[in-house]
């Protein structure tokens, strides 16, 4: 897969396709309102370069607290990420990421980051169960997955800041090799 810091930038998707990556993040996402309008921008040069489509969500709002996240109940969540599945399954392969990054400091934080992934988790099953659903990139931060984080995603994320030899094993940590595990971010800082 392909990431950078802006996936609006047009060159982001030709350049990827011109390294052979076949999937490109995307800055996608859903209105707080009924009938939960979606959008996915740069979607278009992923169909016409023949690449898929990891659609991002609101997850991130939630995990920092960003702009109107409180307008974004479960049912929105929920609804939405259902919407947008829905819209662009058939349009190009899609995975659906949920989050990136969260920095949790308390139980009550995860609680509520982990109550928007299962919605978002159960609206892409929903339209879809062949989805991958990829988690958000927490690391091996142990208050999520006291949280029940990994009951919701197929692909654990990691983003890998050091080296990836110095990961946490995720099958030693919850007891199950339930899931693939992607690197979307490497790099030192």
């Amino acid at each position: 897969t392909s990431r950078d810091w802006d996936d609006r930038i047009k060159e982001y998707f030709f350049l990827s396709d011109r390294l052979g990556l076949r999937f490109c993040c995307l800055w996608s996402g859903w209105s707080a309102k009924p009938p939960y309008e979606v959008h996915a921008p740069g979607i278009e040069w992923c169909k016409e370069l023949g690449m898929g489509g990891v659609l991002g969500t609101p997850g991130n709002m939630f995990e920092y607290h960003n702009g109107n996240y409180k307008d974004y109940t479960e049912t929105v969540l929920r609804e939405g990420a259902k919407n947008l599945v829905n819209k662009y399954k058939d349009y190009v392969p899609i995975y659906v990421n949920l989050g990136n990054e969260p920095h949790a400091a308390t139980d009550e934080r995860a609680q509520e980051m982990v109550a928007a992934y299962k919605a978002m988790y159960e609206g892409v099953k929903a339209a879809d169960p062949n989805v991958l659903v990829i988690g958000t990139s927490c690391g091996a931060d142990e208050i999520y997955f006291k949280n029940g984080f990994h009951s919701y995603l197929d692909v654990f994320d990691f983003h890998a800041y050091d080296d990836a030899n110095h990961r946490t094993n995720t099958k030693d940590r919850n007891g199950t090799n339930k899931w693939l595990t992607f690197y979307t971010t490497r790099g030192k800082v």
